[in-house]
């Protein structure tokens, strides 16, 4: 995770006995308690979970430096049979610089109706909204039958080398794809526009689903 920006986990608490679960507090402890803290389920103690119920808490991790970041979650409670605290280890590794792929377009990509032989052509901006620079290995895709690539620009419409349109992302920068869909029967249309990228963030490559329907003029 960037430094300074966040992510969550989902915890689920269970009441696996007969009698009233209690959850009196929550701590942190460890190396780096302050980069941990819960966002959501943490209020409204003492908490009662009756048997059979479950209550869901939710963690976030927002590194203050770069490396791994650690810290245990006590969970306190009345459960005399596995003893109070309950604690869970946390752990994070803060990434002090690092590219962050962001897409403009929904996920799936719908194209619509588009007449049998006639063509579609939208654009998707891939931007950078991360503090490095984004690599672009390559965009392609799966099918590249009733959709294919119509062009690569950069934000300035400087076209992009062809296949594999390697390229670079600077922060606060984007590039423009061009799909074109042109459907060649009245049926629906399924591709993914796939790309391989270094954002260790969001992972890679990045899928993007495509669809549309050929519609009979």
């Amino acid at each position: 995770v960037l430094v300074n920006y966040t992510s969550t986990r989902d915890f689920v608490i269970s009441n696996n006995g007969t009698d009233n679960l209690i959850i009196s507090s929550y701590s942190f402890i460890g190396s780096n308690p302050l980069d941990f803290s819960i966002t959501a389920g943490g209020g409204g103690l003492p908490r009662t979970i009756t048997p059979a119920g479950n209550h869901t808490i939710t963690v976030q991790f927002q590194p203050s430096a770069d490396n791994t970041r650690s810290a245990s979650l006590r969970i306190y409670h009345n459960d005399t049979n596995n003893g109070s605290p309950t604690t869970i280890t946390l752990q994070g590794v803060g990434v002090a610089a690092a590219p962050i792929i962001t897409l403009n377009q929904p996920n799936p990509w719908d194209f619509g109706q588009v007449g049998i032989g006639l063509t579609s052509a939208q654009d998707v901006e891939i931007s950078n909204t991360g503090n490095a620079d984004l690599h672009i290995t390559s965009i392609s895709l799966n099918t590249g039958n009733e959709f294919v690539i119509g062009q690569v620009v950069d934000s300035g419409s400087n076209p992009i080398t062809p296949a594999p349109y390697v390229c670079t992302i600077a922060p606060s920068d984007y590039i423009v794809v061009t799909i074109e869909f042109t459907p060649t029967s009245a049926t629906q249309y399924l591709d993914t526009l796939v790309i391989v990228h270094d954002d260790i963030v969001t992972g890679s490559p990045l899928n993007l689903s495509l669809q549309g329907e050929g519609r009979t003029p």
